[in-house]
């Protein structure tokens, strides 16, 4: 039987590839950012309101994160590339 190990979070969606958190507070974006990078995927999505798009892009970049961001309404995207 799997044991939950309670220092893990879930991230909010997760298939084999993809990881997707969804993140309305400016003040949980770090941890958010976090989980994503924690989870080992290939494909990591930040779905963010709108006018936090361009936080979440900076805070990725700084945690050494890439991925996508998108707004909620899955209209706008940013991809965040692999450093060089």
């Amino acid at each position: 039987m799997e044991r939950h190990d309670p220092k893990k979070r879930r991230l909010d969606s997760a298939n084999k590839k993809t990881a997707t958190e969804i993140e309305r507070n400016l003040q949980g974006l770090p941890k958010a950012v976090k989980h994503l990078k924690d989870s080992g995927r290939d494909r990591k999505v930040l779905q963010v309101p709108q006018n936090l798009m361009d936080v979440v892009v900076e805070e990725m970049k700084k945690q050494g994160v890439t991925g996508t961001v998108k707004n909620l309404s899955e209209t706008k995207r940013i991809s965040i590339p692999k450093k060089r």
